[in-house]
């Protein structure tokens, strides 16, 4: 899809649901309230085998969800804020290894056939759950995404021709619960740190195909203190504003990572 023709869909698309579109340069960014809305754009731009980075405190690669048998383009209906992950590798949107950056503990993981151990995943499968085709991650259909799968640490990135950029802007500041750190911690303060060093980190990689950006508003499971939410999301909008239009050629960028 042309760099204008792929601008023009995102922001159809954006109306279809009521999502925020903007544009920085040729790179679509929507801004939507609950995480699985993302999925729309994914399936209906037909992406294929992109690289995702998931820019999140928490992985969503919970791997329990019905199959998608009667190919609707609202599947992202069917899904939950912590499971639409699994069904995009299933369907081919999204490839292996995938990538979880977490800024409040600084960690990439990654998830992929070649990890050894807990950050394997070889791919998905179909199983019968109460008489519903369910998609579950192999090798461990009952995957966590704090538990039974850490993942692996990595500390670079390789990005294929796609590449999907997907922000959560609990990642910066959350009311919640943030996955692998104490119970204790406290993860709403210190939100433009945690917005710096993310963007000097995206500032190492390729322009995205595409930027989706959750606000976590998700009526009772508000993740984002409403208080905050209007001054993170414009702190990251502005940082990639500044970001994209002088981001790294691709191909020189994944020669820097090979090992």
């Amino acid at each position: 899809m042309q760099k204008d023709d792929l601008l023009t869909k995102v922001k159809a698309l954006s109306q279809d649901i009521k999502a925020v579109f903007y544009s920085v340069g040729h790179v679509p960014i929507v801004i939507t309230d609950e995480h699985n809305e993302v999925y729309y754009f994914w399936q209906n731009l037909a992406l294929s085998k992109a690289t995702l980075l998931h820019i999140d405190a928490h992985g969503d690669l919970e791997g329990t969800v019905h199959e998608n048998s009667s190919l609707s383009n609202n599947y992202y209906q069917a899904l939950d804020i912590n499971n639409f992950i699994c069904p995009a590798v299933h369907y081919g949107l999204v490839d292996l290894p995938l990538y979880w950056h977490n800024p409040h503990s600084g960690e990439t993981l990654q998830f992929g056939p070649d990890n050894p151990g807990a950050g394997r995943i070889k791919g998905t499968s179909i199983v019968d759950m109460f008489g519903h085709p369910t998609i579950q991650w192999r090798p461990n259909p009952r995957l966590s995404s704090i538990n039974s799968y850490p993942g692996e640490l990595v500390d670079s990135i390789a990005v294929g021709d796609q590449f999907i950029l997907d922000i959560d802007l609990d990642a910066f500041s959350c009311s919640g619960h943030v996955h692998n750190m104490p119970l204790r911690y406290n993860g709403e303060y210190g939100y433009e740190e945690r917005i710096g060093s993310t963007l000097a980190m995206l500032r190492t990689l390729p322009t995205p195909t595409l930027v989706t950006i959750t606000r976590s508003q998700c009526g009772s499971e508000t993740y984002v203190d409403p208080r905050y939410v209007a001054r993170v999301e414009g702190l990251i909008l502005a940082g990639l504003a500044r970001y994209l239009p002088n981001s790294v050629d691709a191909a020189a960028h994944n020669d820097q990572v090979k090992p």
